[in-house]
């Protein structure tokens, strides 16, 4: 496939498979950076407030903190894969 031949690959390898909290489909997010540290989805957009999208440190994420913070930071996985890390 062209363009993003990596996106792809991880699509290929994961297609089917879903994330789960007590028993029901976690809600997941991804920002660009976090600059260290994630934001409570509750803090960042009101409303709901998911266990699971807490406020915490990412020492992965040495980036400006560019986007909305809550759960996965691009630059953070990206240094986790660089670290030999898989999801």
């Amino acid at each position: 496939m062209v363009g993003y031949p990596n996106a792809y690959k991880g699509i290929e390898k994961t297609a089917g498979q879903l994330l789960y909290y007590n028993n029901k489909i976690a809600k997941c997010f991804y920002s660009n950076s976090n600059g260290g540290r994630t934001t409570s989805a509750k803090d960042r957009w009101g409303g709901t407030d998911y266990p699971y999208l807490i406020e915490q440190d990412d020492p992965y994420d040495d980036g400006n903190g560019g986007g909305h913070g809550v759960g996965l930071s691009q630059v953070g996985a990206k240094n986790l894969a660089a670290a030999g890390h898989t999801y």
